[in-house]
């Protein structure tokens, strides 16, 4: 004993010294490594001794406690999980898992068994399969000893001792391989080849081995299923579900957990599955009581997971075929269960049951037995809304004449509890014979199928059972009224909650009248829990799900007949006529709201935070009766909070108040939010920044003026879930100028149209200046990124809805906002940014943001637009804001229209940044002009380029122009994004541009620079198929060139005009005939000179048309008679006009006189 203290206090030292070393002091890491491998061999040797009549358990923990320490902190100890020392330690430590004495301590052994595989797994891979392997087998060995076990002692009392030989295969590997730590200890060694000997004799020692068997396997499948992949064969997995028949509650959870993890990490295929869910059901169909000693909620937890796992990826067969056996149970289990995860697996079997089988094996009346239970399960609404959809239409339609009674006569077979009673009696004929006491073994070790079930379970009955659970639902729903609750079948508190389950489940058919029913008799509980409410006694049921109803009634009232009477006095609720309820008043509910609110009627802070968040949905939701100075206090309370979560909430909720009040209401919902915003509280401003927006969309829709436009709506998913937060509400409001997607009416319905509200919007033009006025306060705030985020994405609410007048008095603060939020310093307010600022395209808002004033004039607009963002690309010098500048303009780009203005500027203005000296500024620019490519031009680039020549040749001006600047624009240009050789696209250019640049060389010297860059990219190319390529547009540029506002200057272009074209015969062919060079082109040129100046509206113009035709009078020659129709219809054209009469006479008499020479 004083030599284990000496080694462990010399340790503990050396484990202190090695935590304060650093990286520089390694040599006294390996100093204690080397101690390490000195002392453990010894201790091991000394201390850790399976079925040793001397062992002491406290003394072998703390060496198996070092060993896990040593293996996660300095698995160089093992030589970094060398198979022959790693191995053999495991040898040693595996059969502790069959010693009684060491139970107590198998979660310490389990532990250290686990870090040295976990290091065994890293070091040696092949060794760590191979040990799986072993495991398996040793599984299989033990359910067959097992068996023999029971088989052999008929009287209970075993006469010989059962060994199993275990990890025969990984002390085969490690034979020959030397190792420093000891062989393992006499009673461990098999006579008879490598491995461990394992005494399994007695339940004592072979359960708890072969449950911590079957976790390690669980543990390498869940934490590294790719090293032992492929391993897992079918006689192991039927071993380890059939040794569930022997186990007790610790075998069962990791038999229950190994079929859940094999389904869910490898197949459901492999495993029994239709005999592991009917053990189950014999296990739940066994009185709890009888199982108390093993049905604890942790047990019940794995059997539900594993439940859910099989059930829901097995075939469709296998359903059928175990549905009457898990129905006839499915009463039993949600009531006696103590886990939620069970009751959840056994709803969601019943779902894929009523999915894939018969009505006749439902028995949807169990449903309504288990909505009375004192804590029903949640996933009960699933069940029931489904089982009422597979029912069909004629399900969910009623006589509205029938009152019920005789429903509720025919509803003999809904058992419901009486006041003063057990609440839940379970049908005897649904009761199951008495099983096999659950001792030694707990199921039959014959078979492992459960033979019980199988028969006499599930007979098909001859009548209809959808009209059978129609009926009991109806009769249910009809004796669910406060008016005569003393003669009630429930308590009240259980009715109230069937009611707000019923309600829940059904919510999802606002229109029928079975909703119309249910929703009645929720509000008709408002006067009566109003009277029972007192101080000392708030509520009696469960408020939280019955606020949950109402919230989802006030929600869906629109769908109600009568809806707009819902809290008048008299009985007119739901349009049904009938006189026998109570009906709820307006102030009863309001008083409700109030109560609930008061952080004095409540106990729990939980339970409380959630009502006044429901109190502050419902009272958003009431309607027209709503009183903005009386009935808000709820809201006001909200707000004040101190519960972010509550503040929020009431926040969100102020474009609510409006779509089911009416605009009426936007006048004091845009002073609250002023209101706050004079406080400072930044916590808030996310939620104030959505509802601004979308109070800004309900102001500018419902305009006093506008007696047709569009208003917005609120949809609702069809099978949404109820209850919904606010937040995820407002994700179904639509206005029509903000909202451009397309609502899929069959997945949504509409809930609230605005349209409908007969009230006014009297305060139009004061809440649009107020909500510009926010929005430009909370923009400039001192806050956090998320809010200023916020406020960003809801700009083009606020844009999109402005007048005129109110845009003109803000131009100032909306171009500063632009100027602000491209050059942001946070990165998300730049991002958020890109992706609204392709609302200032809007004409609206581009010609008055930035005209000169007069808000006419939209090509300037577009450049001073366009200017801005050219502007921030000069002014950036942090790649990050280049990068989302880059973002904003790849939106513009978009957005904006093709052959439009800004379009163009735009679009150079991505490649102008393909020489950015910043690599990722240039490769997001290429990816974002590819991105844009794809998604403005179908079909390409080129062959948009091809269509739209006036595009073309802009962009081939703009290439030429950074040709000798930034040729690397040109070459990025043409192979990442034409995907075409430079030269190539220089080629395609030559045409569009050298006539423009021959034209102007002589007066411009970035022309003649030009044409030299030209000239040195296309120096192997022959100059005559340039000039061949060029000619036509050439000729058109040098002959039907617009006047100057000069006449000088355009008579000395004129001048040049011929001595310009015996300059390219010459290069074309060799002389310069101008009749023989231009014989093929005079007619397309008479016909440009008609198209572009003849027929223009511009006299002056016209007049110069004429010119231009006799300079190529001039120069026909001989070929002037071939030509002489179409000169004379030009002239006749030109003669019959007034204006130019006398030049075209005079162009005539040239022509005539010209013919007459030739």
């Amino acid at each position: 004993m004083a030599n284990f203290s000496s080694h462990i206090q010399e340790l503990r030292e050396l484990i202190a010294a090695s935590s304060t070393t650093t990286s520089t002091s390694a040599p006294a890491s390996v100093h204690f490594e080397v101690k390490l491998r000195e002392v453990l061999p010894n201790l091991l040797r000394d201390y850790v001794v399976p079925s040793s009549p001397t062992a002491d358990g406290r003394e072998a923990t703390a060496v198996l406690k070092l060993l896990s320490y040593t293996a996660g902190k300095f698995p160089g100890v093992f030589f970094h999980g060398r198979a022959a020392d790693v191995i053999r330690v495991i040898g040693r430590v595996l059969p502790f898992f069959a010693e009684p004495n060491f139970r107590s301590r198998h979660e310490i052994i389990f532990d250290t068994v686990w870090s040295l595989l976990s290091l065994l797994r890293t070091g040696d891979r092949e060794a760590y399969r191979q040990f799986f392997l072993d495991v398996m087998v040793a599984v299989q060995d033990v359910l067959y000893v097992v068996a023999s076990m029971h088989g052999d002692r008929p009287s209970g009392v075993l006469t010989e001792r059962y060994l199993v030989k275990c990890l025969c295969g990984s002390f085969s590997d490690i034979l020959d391989s030397p190792g420093i730590f000891s062989d393992l200890p006499d009673s461990c060694q098999p006579k008879n080849g490598p491995g461990v000997l394992v005494d399994l004799t007695g339940e004592t020692r072979w359960r708890p081995f072969a449950t911590m068997l079957i976790k390690l396997v669980n543990k390498c499948l869940a934490d590294g299923t790719l090293y032992v992949e492929g391993l897992v064969n079918m006689p192991f997995v039927s071993a380890a579900c059939s040794i569930i028949c022997y186990g007790d509650e610790s075998l069962h959870k990791v038999c229950f957990d190994f079929a859940r993890i094999v389904a869910t990490v490898i197949t459901v295929e492999i495993l029994p599955v239709e005999n592991i869910i009917r053990s189950i059901m014999c296990i739940l169909s066994q009185d709890v009581n009888g199982l108390s000693d093993i049905r604890d909620a942790d047990y019940d937890f794995s059997m539900g997971a594993c439940l859910h796992a099989l059930h829901s990826s097995c075939p469709g067969y296998i359903v059928a075929i175990t549905a009457s056996d898990i129905v006839n149970v499915f009463q039993r289990a949600v009531h006696t269960s103590r886990s939620s995860e069970l009751q959840v697996a056994m709803c969601n079997a019943y779902k894929r049951i009523v999915e894939l089988c018969s009505p006749r094996v439902w028995k949807p009346e169990i449903l309504l037995k288990l909505l009375c239970l004192p804590k029903p399960c949640a996933k009960l609404i699933e069940c029931i809304r489904l089982v009422v959809d597979k029912s069909g239409q004629s399900f969910l339609s009623s006589d509205d004449r029938d009152d019920g009674s005789s429903l509720l006569a025919k509803s003999e077979g809904l058992d419901l509890p009486k006041v003063g009673q057990k609440r839940i009696a379970l049908d005897e004929e649904n009761s199951f014979p008495k099983r096999l006491k659950m001792t030694e073994p707990r199921f039959s070790s014959g078979s492992f199928m459960v033979d019980e079930l199988s028969a006499g379970v599930g007979q098909e009955l001859e009548k209809d059972h959808g009209c059978d659970f129609r009926v009991q639902l109806y009769s249910l729903i009809n004796c669910l009224s406060p008016d005569n609750h003393m003669a009630y079948p429930l308590e009240p508190a259980i009715a109230i909650q069937v009611l707000s389950l019923l309600c829940l489940s059904l919510s999802v058919y606002p229109k029928t009248n079975l909703f119309s029913r249910i929703s009645k008799q929720v509000l008709s509980w408002i006067p009566w829990i109003c009277k029972q409410t007192t101080k000392i006694c708030m509520f009696s049921f469960d408020v939280s799900l019955y606020f949950e109803a109402v919230q989802t009634v006030m929600l869906l009232q629109s769908f109600l007949p009568g809806h707009t009477k819902l809290f008048e006095d008299e009985p007119l609720l739901i349009g049904n006529g009938c006189t026998d309820f109570e009906y709820p008043r307006y102030a009863d509910l309001i008083n409700l709201l109030k109560l609930v609110s008061d952080d004095g009627y409540l106990t729990s802070q939980t339970c409380s935070e959630k009502l006044k968040c429901l109190a502050v949905q419902i009272i958003a939701k009431i309607g027209s009766r709503q009183n903005a100075e009386c009935d808000l206090q709820v809201l006001e309370l909200a707000i004040q909070s101190e519960t972010g979560e509550l503040q929020n909430e009431a926040l969100m909720s102020l474009p609510i108040i409006v779509l089911y009040s009416g605009p009426r209401m936007l006048g004091a919902m845009f002073r609250k939010l002023e209101t706050i915003g004079t406080l400072g509280c930044k916590k808030l401003w996310k939620s104030i920044a959505i509802s601004l927006g979308f109070l800004s969309c309900l102001n500018g829709t419902t305009d006093c003026t506008d007696k047709v436009g569009n208003h917005c709506k609120l949809f609702l998913a069809k099978h949404c879930e109820q209850p919904i937060l606010t937040l995820n509400l407002l994700r179904g409001f639509w206005c029509p100028q903000c909202d451009v997607r397309t609502v899929h009416i069959e997945d949504q319905v509409p809930i609230v149209d605005i349209a409908l509200s007969e009230d006014k919007n009297i305060d139009f033009k004061i809440n649009m200046f107020k909500a510009h006025s926010l929005f430009f306060k909370f923009l400039y705030a001192e806050t956090s990124e998320e809010c200023i985020v916020s406020i960003v994405e809801v700009l083009p609410r606020i844009l999109k809805h402005s007048s005129r007048d109110v845009l003109l008095d803000m131009k100032f603060q909306w171009v500063q906002c632009v100027d602000f939020l491209l050059l942001h310093e946070m990165k998300a307010v730049r991002d958020a940014f890109s992706s609204v600022v392709s609302c200032f395209l809007e004409t609206n808002a581009m010609d008055i943001l930035f005209s000169d004033g007069t808000g006419m004039s939209g090509g300037t607009s577009r450049v001073k637009f366009m200017d801005k963002i050219k502007s921030a690309f000069t002014e950036a010098e942090d790649p990050q804001i280049l990068l989302t500048l880059l973002e904003s303009t790849a939106a513009i780009v978009k957005a904006s229209d093709i052959h439009g203005e800004v379009f163009f500027c735009s679009f150079v203005l991505l490649i102008g940044q393909l020489g950015n000296h910043d690599y990722i500024v240039r490769v997001t620019a290429l990816r974002l002009l590819q991105r844009c490519c794809t998604y403005c031009f179908k079909g390409g680039l080129e062959l948009f380029l091809s269509k739209y020549f006036h595009v073309r040749d802009n962009l081939y001006d703009y290439l030429s122009s950074r040709l000798l600047t930034h040729p690397v624009v040109i070459s990025e240009f043409a192979e990442s994004v034409l995907g075409v050789k430079t030269e190539e696209l220089i080629r395609r250019m030559v045409p569009s541009i050298i006539p423009k640049l021959i034209v102007s060389h002589q007066n411009n010297d970035q022309a003649v620079v030009t044409l030299n860059e030209l000239a040195s990219h296309l120096n192997r190319t022959d100059s005559k198929e340039i000039f061949s390529a060029a000619l036509p547009t050439l000729l058109d540029e040098i002959i039907c060139f617009p006047g100057e506002s000069d006449q000088i200057e355009t008579d000395r272009r004129m001048a040049k005009i011929s001595p310009t074209i015996q300059n390219i015969a010459r290069i074309l062919i060799g002389n310069d005939n101008l009749p023989e060079f231009l014989k093929n082109d005079f007619v397309r040129l008479l016909n440009s000179i008609d198209k572009k100046m003849l027929h223009s509206s511009d006299v002056n113009l016209q007049k110069q048309a004429l010119q231009r035709i006799r300079k190529l009078v001039e120069m026909m020659g001989p070929y002037l008679s071939t030509h002489a129709p179409k000169i004379m219809v030009l002239l006749i054209f030109a003669i019959d006009k007034e204006t130019l009469q006398m030049d075209g006479l005079d162009v005539l008499h040239f022509f005539i006189k010209r013919l007459a020479e030739e």
